[in-house]
């Protein structure tokens, strides 16, 4: 009898918690791809946050133009979401680029990790994500460039 009680105490508990989480307490975050060798006029290493389709024009508007039809830039709802876009180069060959957005805390951070080769050309790299759409966020870029072994 006592453990029905106190499995039923469980559940009711655990359904209060699950019905008092709304949705906007969760961020969602997804990749946006765009291709490597892009380069929008923005400084290299510093987050770009756009909110509106005008923004988005006056970055990428010559860019997508020179991308053929078929592997153009997705359209984004800026209604929902926010586009969060970092680009720069290291002076070698890139053999592992990996990132990572955590949006579990504040500030996000968005980590970027990345190996170079030994190869003599300078690459040019980025990394985008649409997150819920917010004016100001608040993000933190952790950049970390290494040789490989």
């Amino acid at each position: 009898m006592k453990v029905k009680l106190l499995f039923i105490l469980i559940c009711f508990i655990t359904a209060i918690f699950i019905c008092s989480c709304s949705k906007d307490d969760f961020i969602s975050c997804k990749r946006y791809d765009i291709p490597n060798e892009i380069k929008v006029e923005t400084p290299d290493n510093q987050i770009l946050v756009i909110n509106t389709e005008a923004d988005f024009e006056r970055y990428f508007k010559e860019v997508n133009a020179k991308i053929p039809k078929d592997k153009q830039l997705a359209k984004i709802a800026f209604n929902r979401f926010s586009l969060i876009y970092v680009q720069g180069m290291v002076v070698s060959g890139i053999s592992e680029f990996k990132s990572s957005l955590d949006t579990n805390f504040t500030p996000y951070v968005l980590s970027i990790n990345i190996k170079q080769n030994y190869s003599d050309v300078i690459t040019r790299w980025n990394v985008a994500y649409l997150i819920d759409k917010q004016e100001h966020p608040n993000i933190k870029l952790q950049l970390n460039i290494e040789k490989d072994d």
